[in-house]
């Protein structure tokens, strides 16, 4: 070989050398064929997947058997799957399959039972209760209630929902459901009751060495519940049926109108419960969630009679922290009565667990006892407590409400002889002779202010208020609103017979018809009819004894119309509200007639005549006061106002 050769052979070597150099594929075409071989690879699995599928079916349709031989295939395809499976859920992929099971807890009260299959509750049973067709009550089952977590993983967000976890420490109380990733990497729920007769249920997030499994601190929950129809009365139930939550450091506050309502959180939120008229699943943590929305929405009885409203509490954002070993998020369900007192007590149990022993939760104000700052505290404060009291040593709750009913009465006596003996000086002072040379001193119109300016002086000095008669009436209110709200919230009045009522916390019809009356309904409610008899005879009582001068005819008339308009509001409520109301204006009949016997007509107007003839001076530099004073000062302003009208008119007419 000579020389001219060799130099031939480097060159060509260098040559081939360097376009290799050149030509060989950059990193990002590496990449791109990789994912073209896995798109390949996996189309190619699908479609054997679907050929041994249709394989099988054929195979079923002609009679035939499949062979051992294609035992092969499937463990090549099941192989095949486990990489996909491995290439979409990466660590987690083992969890996205298995056989589903159930797992019961339970004590003298709660029956839980919590699926493998995304390690959450989806049964409740309240084992001391029963709805309203007599079958154990059902607060919710897998098919109205959805709780899951989503996390964030270097392949990509999953929902908790869609992972089967591993039921571990099991006993007739407690369970762990643990999502355990191939590297070890732990996700668990871990649930435990509290007592024997306890409906709080103990109920935290564990992670360990999540690094790894979650790559992103951020956790978001979702829950949703179709709430299920327990009472008689749905629309009742309907209305009674709400959505409550707390922010830290704050009051409590509802979700609920007659419309699809909602809110976005803009703050810690300690709380949140899912709530029909008479039980309530609640959510309690220690201020975990930042962000979020909660929604209320009414569901028609045509569209589904048997739930009530829909309820969710979506994106409620927490973050984990997934650089520490192990890690614990402790929190708490309640799912049982709204019984105001066992809410009360609770209050210490569930922050001692969730780590807030120095905050109060208020988780009995998760329902409406009326107006806070008056009906609010009306009713903690007196009307539960005297409630409760009387339910130690008396079994039916018809007799308590009768005692109670008897109770409030004597607390307002003084009140209702006040209102009676002003109304009494009034009708008296209007047959006075002094009274009756007004009314023929200015029978015109025009004069009307005059007249009852003057009217209002002789008023002041026979001792005479035309408001006195009101006022202490308008005092007792506050009581009669804090029972209307108390009465159809009161778990106690649930399901107890009383005469022939069998459920005092729902109407009792002795009438029913098929078609439906807008808000009466299609029954007649017994008690609400004796409630209205009673007031028409009390109304006409108290028109017998108002004066004839100081009442329009026309409102003598809607006097009589408001019994009527109860009989057709209340009609759906609560037996024992209308019984209550029913007591309250018979007894009220009963005192105004003892007062009417007590008192001496003839004494009274004998005072009267007396301050005529010997007014009591005021001192001097003292003015007046009391709403007669004020009513006059607003008289004697009208009055310099019409007197300026009048003189404006004239100095028109003059020009």
């Amino acid at each position: 070989m000579n020389k001219n050769t060799v130099i031939g052979t480097l060159l060509m070597c260098a040559l081939l050398f360097g376009y290799m150099y050149v030509s060989q594929p950059t990193p990002e075409q590496i990449e791109a064929a990789r994912r073209y071989n896995d798109s390949i690879a996996r189309a190619n699995a699908e479609a054997a997947v679907k050929e041994v599928a249709e394989a099988a079916v054929a195979d079923t349709i002609l009679g035939e058997e499949a062979t051992v031989q294609d035992s092969a295939q499937i463990a090549l395809l099941d192989s095949l799957n486990n990489v996909k499976l491995l290439q979409t859920y990466g660590t987690l992929a083992e969890r996205t399959q298995g056989t589903e099971q159930k797992v019961v807890l339970q004590n003298n009260v709660l029956r839980l039972t919590i699926s493998t299959k995304g390690g959450q509750i989806e049964e409740a049973v309240l084992k001391q209760y029963d709805d309203y067709q007599g079958d154990t009550l059902v607060v919710f089952t897998e098919k109205n209630n959805d709780l899951y977590y989503t996390l964030n993983t270097p392949k990509g967000s999953f929902n908790t929902d869609k992972f089967y976890f591993e039921p571990v420490n099991v006993t007739d109380t407690t369970a762990t459901l643990r999502l355990r990733a191939s590297d070890g990497a732990e996700f668990n729920f871990v649930y435990a009751l509290t007592g024997p007769d306890s409906y709080l249920v103990n109920y935290s997030i564990e992670t360990k060495n999540i690094e790894d499994m979650i790559n992103d601190r951020t956790v978001l929950m979702n829950w949703r519940q179709s709430l299920p129809r327990t009472e008689l009365g749905r629309d009742f139930e309907g209305r009674y049926s709400q959505m409550y939550y707390k922010y830290s450091g704050h009051s409590t506050e509802d979700l609920s109108s007659s419309s699809r309502d909602d809110e976005t959180l803009d703050g810690r939120m300690s709380w949140v419960s899912f709530q029909n008229q008479f039980f309530s699943t609640m959510f309690i943590t220690n201020d975990l969630f930042t962000a979020g929305r909660l929604t209320s929405e009414p569901v028609k009885e045509e569209e589904d009679p048997n739930v009530i409203k829909r309820y969710a509490a979506e994106n409620l954002e927490f973050e984990l922290d997934t650089k520490a070993a192990s890690q614990t998020i402790p929190m708490c369900f309640y799912i049982g009565p709204k019984d105001y007192w066992m809410l009360d007590d609770m209050n210490d149990l569930a922050a001692s667990f969730i780590g807030k022993q120095n905050e109060d939760l208020d988780l009995e104000d998760s329902f409406y006892l009326g107006w806070r700052f008056i009906v609010h505290y009306i009713n903690s404060w007196v009307i539960i407590p005297l409630f409760h009291f009387m339910d130690k040593f008396i079994s039916s709750y018809g007799i308590i409400i009768l005692l109670m009913t008897l109770f409030i009465k004597l607390i307002t006596l003084p009140m209702t002889y006040k209102s009676y003996k002003s109304t009494a000086r009034m009708r008296i002072a209007n047959q006075m002779p002094e009274v009756q040379a007004l009314n023929e001193k200015y029978p015109d119109q025009a004069d009307a202010m005059q007249k009852q300016q003057e009217m209002m002086a002789l008023y002041s000095k026979m001792g005479v208020s035309p408001t006195g008669g009101c006022l202490p009436m308008l005092i007792q209110w506050p009581v009669l609103i804090a029972l209307f709200y108390f009465f159809p919230t009161s778990i106690e009045l649930r399901h107890q017979p009383f005469l022939w009522a069998d459920d005092l916390s729902t109407y009792d019809a002795f009438l029913t018809w098929d078609t439906n009356i807008p808000i009466f309904g299609n029954h007649l409610s017994l008690f609400c009819l004796l409630m209205t008899a009673v007031n028409i005879v009390y109304t006409w009582i108290m028109q017998k004894q108002t004066p004839s001068s100081q009442a329009m005819p026309g409102m003598k008339w809607m006097m009589y119309l408001m019994p009527l308009m109860f009989l057709f509001f209340l009609n759906n409520y609560s037996a024992g509200l209308s019984y209550y109301y029913f007591l309250s204006t018979l007894f009220g009949i009963i005192i105004t007639y003892g007062i009417r016997w007590s008192m001496n007509e003839d004494k009274i107007l004998a005072e009267m005549k007396e301050n005529l003839k010997n007014p009591k001076k005021a001192k001097p530099g003292k003015k007046a006061s009391g709403w007669v004073a004020r009513l006059q000062e607003i008289q004697r302003e009208q009055e310099r106002q019409m007197k300026k009208q009048r003189e404006e008119q004239q100095r028109k007419l003059r020009r």
